[in-house]
């Protein structure tokens, strides 16, 4: 097919139709791209080359973002050799997302080692539109090569947050990815504690809440975590997790010697799981000699 396409954009008058196929019918990107992001999207490093040796402005279409997004590790190695690309170009047409947080966002790790080593990367701690960095992107797919990558890179900044006030830690914890967790807990620089900005939620919290008890283990393992932090409504992990009804996470917290269960309106992680018809977990705290009961 590759062959196909450059004997096609061979002849002027097929160069001059296929501009003007996309123009008509192009409407938004990336569902009817230009040639050359058609060429960026699919890999065709051969296609790319005739096309930038007719002249295609790569500032317009802004192909490397797509390249990056698919994994196309030899495109994109093309494309960082020209002094017309920006690696670090936000792309308003998916986000304002860059290159790197489209390799990170996919899991390409190649892909990001290559943008690395390009040396004109500007900051790694670019956020897009959403306020997520590529550090948080990888930390969301569960891409723990990526992740590891990013982690080791100079100034790299571990406790960002996106328009969701949420942390890479949080989201980790959340999504249950506990090899990431772990590389987080192996930061020196972290707050394992920071809370969310809304809330305030912890990521002991969020492991808490769905269920991700070995996570709540690494955490609590760690000495740096409040086992009874609370969030604005007074909850805490454990009864975050009596609440959303996650025994398994319960008995983690439950084995803990400092675990504290009222909330400060009154409620303790007992009175949510009775309300939230938990029963296995009602009978599970009502045979604990440290719960308190409301009154």
């Amino acid at each position: 097919m590759e062959d196909d396409i450059i004997t096609f954009l061979g002849v002027e008058h097929h160069r001059r139709v296929a501009g003007r196929f996309t123009k008509i019918y192009g409407g938004t990107r990336p569902f009817a791209p230009s040639p050359i992001l058609f060429a960026a999207y699919y890999g065709l490093a051969q296609v790319m080359k005739v096309l930038l040796n007719q002249g295609a402005d790569l500032r317009k279409d802004l192909p490397l973002g797509v390249a990056a997004q698919e994994g196309h590790l030899e495109m994109v190695k093309l494309l960082l050799s020209r002094d017309d690309v920006d690696d670090n170009q936000a792309d308003p047409e998916r986000r304002y997302r860059t290159p790197p947080m489209e390799a990170a966002r996919n899991g390409h790790p190649e892909v990001v080692r290559a943008l690395l080593e390009c040396g004109r990367m500007e900051s790694l701690n670019t956020a897009c539109e959403n306020g997520a960095s590529a550090l948080f992107w990888a930390v969301w797919g569960g891409h723990s090569g990526v992740v590891r990558i990013l982690l080791a890179q100079p100034g790299i900044k571990v406790t960002t947050w996106d328009e969701s006030y949420e942390s890479p830690l949080m989201v980790a914890a959340g999504r249950g990815h506990s090899e990431i967790v772990r590389m987080f807990l192996e930061q020196e620089d972290i707050n394992l504690d920071a809370p969310s900005f809304i809330t305030p939620q912890t990521a002991l919290r969020y492991a808490a809440d769905t269920g991700h008890e070995q996570i709540v283990k690494m955490l609590l393992k760690t000495g740096r975590v409040d086992v009874n932090g609370k969030d604005r409504y007074g909850f805490t992990a454990l009864a975050g997790a009596a609440k959303e009804g996650q025994i398994q996470a319960v008995k983690v917290l439950l084995e803990h010697p400092d675990i504290d269960t009222i909330a400060k309106d009154g409620r303790n992680a007992y009175d949510l799981a009775v309300e939230n018809g938990h029963h296995e977990i009602v009978s599970l705290l009502a045979t604990c000699g440290d719960v308190n009961y409301a009154k």
